[in-house]
């Protein structure tokens, strides 16, 4: 799971989870947080600090013509905060007896402002700068994408191909930019914030792939750090990876396979109507495991609609199955990829979806070629596969 942190960070959004503490002004140790705002004139200025399960608010203010703001917090360890205006944001790294000075502009305080006062603040502010630019690029990716693909006579496989390279090219880019940075400032508990950031709603690192860099961040951490929060929190993390990572290798072990009577599934669709795997006995079904929060299944929708259109008149549908948290960010995905078209169902439960656990899914995208007596006869076709898979049964 991705800490509420690096959302509240990457995604500059205001978030829910807030809690109100009271104030802190009798600590001996206090950081200071100060400056002013322009064009922002009546507009509320929140204080927050950030934990890895939630916000929590310290102060507000309303801003007066001249902008001026000034916070105080009694802390004693290194720990993150943030000022949020509107659904805009600044992030601040602060030290005991630290002074922050910023000064910023209304009404996106996240995209224009400066930083004095606390070196590791202003390295959060050049970080969050490169990724907004990778995000954009990504942005940038999907619009050509879909206006490409919009045209008569388009190779929608190739275009695939060549999307998903230059995408995976960012990621890439932005995993060595953000690994040299940990390796860079790793007495700094700014490497745990570099460790979980996302481009696209998805994280950069993974386990088990990264495996060796989260050992790595929470050992310095142990170190330097260890009275932080942030730190247990970690620690707890790759702990639950590690027993999930288990898991699956056993589950893989004695899993659904080929030749095997597809389970059934019965789950409610976005409108709250029950829908039933086994009532498309009779079609070829794409039983398909995704999430709009995933990067790989984003990039797969594409190919799997191209396969649907062609197929769609000759007993062939698709019933996917989201992984999504929320009832908005599902639809949102949905709507997004074009993919209302067929059957869609979720119980939103994340990685505790119990269709996901009954099929031993643990990574997706994840996906089952059923026939239409329910029988799977093909598991996981990514890319070309799947169409290869559908032209080997159709006969075109």
């Amino acid at each position: 799971m991705i800490p509420i942190l690096i959302l509240s960070f990457a995604l500059v959004s205001a978030c829910n989870n807030t809690e109100k503490e009271s104030d802190s002004e009798e600590a001996s140790s206090l950081m200071t947080v100060k400056g002013q705002i322009s064009n922002a004139e009546n507009q509320t200025l929140l204080f927050q600090k950030l934990t890895p399960s939630k916000l929590v608010s310290i102060d507000s203010i309303q801003l007066d013509a001249e902008g001026n703001f000034h916070f105080s917090y009694g802390n004693t360890v290194t720990d993150f905060y943030r000022l949020v205006m509107d659904n805009s944001s600044i992030f601040l790294i602060a030290d005991e007896n630290e002074t922050i000075e910023i000064k910023a502009s209304g009404p996106h305080i996240g995209r224009d402002y400066t930083i004095k006062g606390s070196p590791e603040s202003l390295l959060a502010k050049e970080m969050n700068a490169q990724l907004v630019i990778s995000a954009d690029s990504l942005q940038a990716l999907n619009r050509y994408y879909q206006s490409e693909n919009a045209k008569p006579g388009v190779n929608t496989q190739a275009l695939f191909t060549e999307v998903n390279e230059m995408a995976n090219g960012l990621f890439e880019s932005n995993k060595t930019y953000l690994n040299n940075l940990i390796k860079e400032h790793n007495e700094s508990l700014f490497i745990y914030l570099a460790l979980y950031q996302t481009l696209g709603n998805n994280p950069i690192f993974g386990f088990p792939a990264d495996e060796d860099l989260f050992d790595y961040v929470l050992a310095q951490l142990q170190e330097h750090h260890p009275e932080s929060a942030f730190t247990q929190s970690l620690k707890s993390d790759l702990n639950k990876m590690r027993m999930q990572a288990e898991q699956e290798q056993s589950t893989q072990q004695g899993g659904i396979g080929i030749d095997d009577i597809a389970p059934n599934i019965t789950m409610e669709n976005p409108e709250g109507e029950v829908k039933s795997l086994h009532d498309l006995r009779g079609q070829y079904v794409l039983l398909d495991f995704w999430a709009a929060w995933c990067r790989p299944c984003r990039m797969e929708n594409p190919n799997i609609l191209a396969d649907y259109n062609k197929y769609k008149s000759e007993n062939f549908t698709i019933f996917q199955v989201s992984l999504d948290k929320t009832h908005e960010d599902w639809v949102k995905g949905i709507q997004d990829d074009n993919l209302s078209q067929w059957t869609h169902v979720s119980d939103l439960k994340y990685w505790n979806s119990e269709a996901a656990q009954m099929y031993g899914v643990q990574s997706i995208p994840a996906s089952f070629l059923l026939d239409p007596d329910g029988k799977i006869i093909a598991k996981n076709l990514r890319g070309p596969a799947l169409g290869a898979k559908l032209e080997e049964i159709f006969g075109h």
